[in-house]
């Protein structure tokens, strides 16, 4: 749904893909990204009521991930958290070009 409104509003290279579960080739994907100013949506594994929740990396701080999260509000998680939680999606990720 997130990436028909995407292509919706004009964003017409826009795609929704899942990396497997290889944390050092998400990770480096991740990083090509954001040093091309595109800021991904993930998906990661939450504790319930959110079985599943979309969030947008920001970029790398040391050992932390920096998110803007619709529900938490600007976050952080460490690396190896980040990590475990979207590898747990099968790296979901939706680009918006």
């Amino acid at each position: 749904k997130l990436t028909a409104a995407a292509i919706g509003f004009g964003f017409s290279q826009s795609k929704s893909e899942q990396w497997g579960t290889d944390p050092n080739f998400g990770i480096s994907q991740l990083n090509e990204l954001l040093a091309k100013g595109i800021y991904p949506i993930v998906y990661l594994k939450m504790p319930p009521p959110l079985p599943t929740h979309a969030v947008v990396v920001l970029g790398f701080a040391g050992e932390k991930v920096r998110l803007l999260d619709p529900y938490h509000g600007p976050r952080s998680l460490l690396n190896e958290r980040f990590i475990e939680e979207w590898t747990l999606t099968r790296q979901k990720i939706i680009i918006v070009e």
